[in-house]
């Protein structure tokens, strides 16, 4: 009993033992102290502001500091925190970003095309913070690697650490002045080859160097490989070893000088896979193989220069040397800019033993005597070496390529399966989609220098060499054909979807279809473009033109629109607007709608002033957990629930999201004036009170910008407890190493916004003769509640002066000189002004400026899309839209002239220079002279250029052009202003 009895007792000790250190243990737990969070609403109230606050597992990147007294948040380091508050990876870190290679097109050159090592560019429309699993991390200097658990699976103690492929991760450490590579796997847990291959450069970065120098852009595209990643239980890595090779030229200019980079293959138990290796690279590998070279010391020889040695290239793989280096490129360039030795630039394809290379006889050759084809690892002719060399490295997948979709090689001599075997393709006229070509052939150009004709023969599939034949698959114009199986094709001058039977779908009664292949223009090369919309796996669909009016229907004929719609756009068409699955539609009244490509139904129905930008290209633009920024028209935005067509919030000077605010993107809108954020459900998040200071005060009383808020909030996050939302300062949460604080938070006490008005737009008229009456139309004024919250002033409610006299509608002009203009309401009068010039009355007429049809010769401009721009020439047909015309100045019959959002003007002053559009928003200013029956138009900086009908012709597609004209106007330069 007594031995009982002192196990109880022992047993209860324990217990009370540990009580006080359970009671420790659940304070640390407590992550914030109640009165440090303020709460705004319920889990449903923010569903879709919780679902873009935090990523897909709970997470947001958050930053942790020490608050100045003039609003700084400093001593930064970053962690992830969860939606209750605690730490899933502490804040210890001073980054914690993703560090890979995307593909980048310049917003400013639509034809540059780069590499980026980017910590992700594209603005954040909702928190993402992992790539494929998983983010580097910075803590101490050093480089690690976080899960999605915040869990560091890879130490921070490396120089850099590139994310995974393939399982393994590229390591970095420094040693003395060099940098070693060595590779962790993240299955092990561990270092699975040490660090010992020296790297420099951008190779010992996080992010890497490309493993492609050059590719063309694909936003779908993620991450570009790097050189040095594992792929497919493959590395290239460098021995160290490295030598000079110099090829000497007669003319010693010419001479060239390179370095041997000795490399090796190795597998993920560190073997080095290649026998005899190292060899040095040749620009290429796949898998186990890799493409050397050396030096053949032998003299290389054009009429006009000569190489004693020149460089030869083969394959290497795991059982030694498949293919002989012998493989060069010849010589290239020219006598003014100098000659250089070519790369062959080999392609090794192991899959099917096959190598894509290019192949010049040595000794003495003619120039451009290279030429590109195939071979297999035996070194026998698969394809034959008839495509021509070229020195852009896009254009080489042109002359011969590999479709690993189709499983054969093309090139100018045809299809060829890798055993060599010919495919009968036909003459195609599309590019190789969902299985088959569209055959026939172009009639090459006509007097004005382009693709007058085509002719459709059929469809071939290359596979299988079968024939698709029909009649109904015969005409003057086509689609590529869908995953269904069927094409658009044009016969007299109308559009009709069959299948490959011939069987018709849909009839030939549509003028236009934006699956229809447009060829470029001017020029004799023929380039195809059309909708890719069209030819995708799944949900493809086209739009058709009937009666001037624009519908959509899917890939199988069935209708999703109807022809109803003054335009539709999707995200081949502008996507910096829409997003895949959504389309913005015009209806005939000029409103816009959002289409939902998913459901099948109108979202939004067409009642918005503008469209919905959808995508994050542009800056502060974009759609967030389905709900966007909207103009709702004069200058005034509010937040768009795009999935119901509701508007989610009173109306602003401007609302915008991610990527606008350095502080609070990712998620969330930011209101101005207000400087409230909104989440995507249309309520307010973080309030301004939270936002700013007296200091840091964003938009002050007067509406002036005066400074960001850096520092202040920038350290709020969200937490969810019981069903309610609140905010907090994450610096006030709490972490290992650092208790709770016990002083009160200080909440931040910006300067007040007041009631104000502001002038935003100028009067359309600027510009008076004597004795005109003043015209308020285009001038817009707001009206600022205390809240930041505008409105629109009814322009007869304001009170418009100038030197103390008041203006009303249409009240003349009796003196000249520039007048400055005053908006006043309600005894508040606008910050800002607007002037008008009055001047002498004009001798003639001034055109009125506004929208205008233009013709000449009885035949209307007409603007023809192709090749990213709008090509003026002349047609029976109305344009879809009138062109908009700008008075500049009235004095000197100064206009711009645009359509469709673009300014219309000559790409040189030059004789016979086609009109056409650019995207400029610097606009192209012409002299408009008005007579009695009709108008010139001439360049405005050569006066002595007018615009007329090429040739003196009116036909149908005659281009309208600038020429030199003095004396009286010819017919075909006498253009006609039709209103709407």
């Amino acid at each position: 009993m007594k031995k009982r009895f002192m196990s109880i007792l022992l047993i209860l000790c324990m217990a009370l033992a540990l009580l006080p250190m359970t009671v420790v243990a659940q304070t640390a737990e407590k992550p914030y102290n109640e009165d440090d969070v303020t709460w705004i609403g319920t889990t449903d109230e923010y569903k879709k502001t919780l679902s873009a606050f935090f990523d897909e597992n709970g997470l947001r990147l958050m930053p942790v500091g020490d608050l100045t007294d003039d609003g700084d948040l400093i001593n930064i380091k970053y962690g992830l925190v969860r939606r209750d508050g605690t730490w899933a990876a502490q804040p210890v870190y001073e980054k914690i970003e993703a560090d890979y290679l995307v593909p980048y097109r310049s917003a400013f050159d639509a034809f540059e095309q780069k590499f980026v090592e980017t910590t992700d560019p594209d603005p954040k429309p909702t928190e993402r913070i992992f790539l494929d699993g998983y983010v580097q991390a910075t803590r101490g200097g050093k480089m690690g690697l976080l899960d999605t658990t915040g869990k560091e699976v890879i130490p921070c103690k490396y120089e850099a650490v590139g994310l995974p492929v393939d399982g393994v991760s590229r390591v970095i450490v420094k040693s003395g002045d060099k940098y070693l590579l060595g590779y962790w796997g993240l299955a092990s847990g561990k270092e699975i080859i040490a660090p010992k291959y020296t790297v420099s450069g951008q190779d010992r970065t996080a992010h890497g160097s490309p493993a492609e120098s050059w590719v063309k852009t694909d936003r779908s595209v993620k991450r570009l490989k790097a050189w040095f990643d594992f792929e497919d239980g493959y590395a290239l890595v460098t021995s160290g070893k490295e030598e000079t090779v110099t090829h000497e030229a007669g003319n010693k200019s010419d001479s060239s000088r390179g370095t041997f980079v000795y490399s090796q293959i190795i597998d993920k138990n560190g073997k080095e896979v290649l026998p005899g290796g190292p060899y040095a690279y040749g620009g290429y590998h796949s898998g186990p193989y890799m493409v050397y070279k050396q030096v053949a010391n032998k003299k290389l020889s054009l009429s006009s220069v000569s190489f004693s040695s020149y460089d030869v290239y083969g394959v290497v793989g795991p059982k030694g040397i498949v293919i002989p280096a012998q493989y060069h490129a010849g010589i290239r360039g020219n006598s003014a800019t100098g000659w250089y030795l070519a790369d062959p630039r080999m392609i090794v394809i192991p899959e099917f033993s096959l190598v894509i290379t290019d192949r010049c006889a040595d000794g003495v050759i003619p120039e451009s005597a290279s030429r590109r084809g195939a071979v297999n690892f035996n070194n026998k002719e698969i394809v034959p070496f008839k495509g021509a060399y070229t020195s852009d490295s896009i254009d080489v997948f042109e002359t011969v390529s590999y479709d690993p979709s189709l499983k054969l090689v093309w090139s100018v001599a045809g299809w060829f399966r890798p055993d060599g075997t010919k495919v009968s393709a036909g003459n195609w006229l599309s590019t190789y989609q969902n299985g088959y070509f569209v055959t026939g052939e172009h009639e090459y150009p006509d007097a004005n220098g382009r693709v007058n004709k085509i002719s459709v023969s059929g469809v071939v599939n290359p596979n299988t060499g079968t024939v698709y034949s029909h009649s109904n698959l015969q005409g003057s114009g086509f689609s590529p054909v869908s995953a269904a199986g069927t094409l658009w094709i044009k016969k007299e001058g109308l559009w009709g979807l069959v299948n490959l039977k011939g069987e018709i779908l849909l009839p030939f009664a549509y003028e236009d279809t934006s699956a229809g292949v447009t060829l470029k223009r001017p020029g004799e090369e023929v380039e195809h473009f059309f909708d890719n919309n069209w030819v995708r796996a799944s949900g493809g669909y086209a739009f058709v033109k009937k009666n001037g009016k624009w519908g959509a229907v899917d890939s199988k004929g069935a209708e999703l629109l109807p022809c109803i719609y003054n335009d539709i756009i999707n995200n081949y068409k502008d996507n910096s607007k829409v997003l895949d699955g959504y389309l913005n539609i015009q209806d005939s009244t000029g409103k816009w709608g959002v289409y939902n490509l998913n459901t099948r139904k109108i979202i939004t129905s067409c009642k918005l002033a503008e469209q919905v930008t959808m995508n994050q290209y542009l800056i502060g633009k974009g759609l967030v957990a389905g709900t966007a920024s909207i103009g709702v028209g004069d200058s005034l935005y509010a937040l768009l629930d795009v999935d119901t067509g509701k508007i989610l919030t009173p109306t602003y000077f401007g609302i915008s999201s991610a990527g606008s605010v350095s502080g609070h993107p990712r998620g969330l809108f930011r209101a101005v004036p207000s400087d409230d954020y909104y989440g995507p459900d249309g309520r307010i998040v973080f309030p301004r009170a939270e936002l700013l200071t007296e200091t840091r005060s964003g938009y002050t009383v007067n509406g002036k910008y005066e400074q960001t808020n850096k520092g202040v909030g920038d350290d709020l996050t969200l937490v969810v407890r019981d069903g309610k939302v609140g905010y907090v300062n994450a610096s006030r949460l709490a972490r290992e190493g650092r208790s709770l604080p016990t002083k009160p938070r200080v909440i931040p006490k910006p300067l007040p916004l007041k009631l104000g008005i502001f002038l935003v737009t100028n009067p359309d008229k600027d510009v008076y003769a004597i004795g005109d009456g003043f015209d308020t139309k285009g001038i817009v004024v707001h009206y600022q509640d205390e809240k930041g919250i505008r409105s629109v002033l009814d322009n007869s409610k304001v009170k418009f002066t100038t030197s103390g006299i008041e203006l009303t509608e249409g009240r003349k002009w009796t003196s000249l000189g520039t007048k400055v203009i005053e908006a006043e309401y309600n005894g508040m009068k606008s910050i800002y002004t607007f002037a008008v010039k009055v001047i002498e009355a004009l001798e003639g007429q001034v055109l009125e400026e506004g929208d205008y049809y233009l013709q000449i010769l009885g035949k209307y401009l007409y603007p023809v899309k192709a090749s990213g721009c709008y090509w003026i020439e002349l047609s029976d047909k109305k344009p879809d839209k009138p062109f908009n015309v700008k008075l500049i100045n009235a004095s000197t019959r100064q206009y711009s002239i645009a359509y469709d959002g673009e300014y219309i003007y000559a790409p040189a002053s030059a004789q016979g220079e086609q009109l056409i559009s650019t995207k400029s928003s610097v606009p192209h200013y012409w002299r408009i002279m008005k007579y009695t029956d009709f108008c010139t138009i001439r360049d405005f900086k050569n006066q002595g250029q007018i615009v007329n009908a090429s040739g003196q012709k009116k036909a149908n597609g005659t281009k309208v052009i600038i020429w030199n004209q003095k004396g009286s106007t010819p017919e075909h330069a006498k253009v006609s202003f039709i209103k709407p």
